[in-house]
């Protein structure tokens, strides 16, 4: 199976370049801004306007500018080059199926309890506008090559070197033995994935995805309360975890999938807790 995975030195890149290779049948194929062999029999691209004439079977598109990453001012501009790029590979090789790293940052300003692939946007910030016309340009690249596609809106990725989540930001406040402020500590929660069941929700939907293109938004596979949430996360650092609510902040929602469901895969949120602090203490 021929892989190519844009990203490849990013959270979500790298975690797929590193399950990926695991299977001795995968040929890798990676795009980063460091140039390096992917292993096996892969090949490392600096850009993807260099990759021309090959055929994938699945290409991964982790490559994105993100408020982590990239000054405010230039996300937008940089996205539209680098959804641009993918644009430009679809067209100029052989390509069975992309998916598509978006964010539930697409959805902009939340105010229902639930969001699910059929929710409008309403005032994106520039990140999320972004990769709003991201996706339609890619899904309009992916119609013209008859390319399946499948857009992956995640909320926070849980993982070894993940940026400032709300997960990393617990961990980082009960060590220092501060407060955490919620909307509400009895709020519903599932707005977490792990880093590995993205690349395992990749496969899952180029052998079973039917449809010609689909938006599946990730989360956990269970609901819990915030605080339920906090104190899972503080039982594994053994300290205390003061919760506070505050009525100021914006209003927690659950994430849910009306028709694209069952090609996500994932897990509990305590075992999404679990599979992290397991993965910080191999090294």
């Amino acid at each position: 199976m021929d892989i190519l995975i844009s990203g490849a030195t990013g959270l979500v890149g790298r975690n797929a370049v590193m399950l990926a290779n695991r299977h001795e049948l995968n040929n890798v194929w990676t795009v980063s801004r460091s140039y390096g062999d992917s292993g096996k029999s892969g090949r490392g691209f600096r850009d993807m306007d260099l990759v021309t004439g090959n055929s994938f079977d699945l290409v991964i598109h982790a490559a994105a500018a993100t408020p982590n990453n990239t000054i405010s001012s230039e996300i937008k501009t940089m996205n539209r080059k680098i959804d641009g790029s993918l644009a430009r590979l679809i067209e100029n090789n052989t390509v069975r199926h992309v998916v598509y790293i978006s964010s539930m940052s697409a959805y902009g300003r939340i105010t229902t309890r639930e969001v699910d692939e059929k929710t409008y946007s309403v005032d994106p910030t520039d990140y999320g506008l972004s990769k709003l016309l991201g996706e339609e340009m890619v899904k309009k690249a992916c119609a013209i090559t008859g390319t399946k596609l499948t857009i992956l809106r995640s909320p926070g990725i849980v993982g070894k070197g993940m940026p400032a989540v709300f997960f990393y930001k617990c961990i980082e406040l009960i060590e220092d033995e501060k407060c955490i402020r919620v909307p509400s500590i009895m709020a519903e929660f599932n707005n977490a994935i792990y880093v590995d069941d993205i690349y395992h929700t990749c496969i899952n939907a180029y052998t079973s995805q039917r449809e010609d293109d689909m938006i599946i938004n990730l989360h956990s596979s269970d609901t819990v309360t915030l605080g339920e949430f906090v104190n899972m996360i503080a039982s594994k650092t053994g300290k205390h975890a003061t919760i506070e609510e505050d009525e100021s902040m914006p209003a927690s929602f659950t994430i849910a999938n009306k028709t694209s469901g069952g090609l996500l895969i994932t897990r509990t949120l305590e075992g999404i807790v679990d599979a992290y602090f397991r993965s910080v203490m191999v090294s």
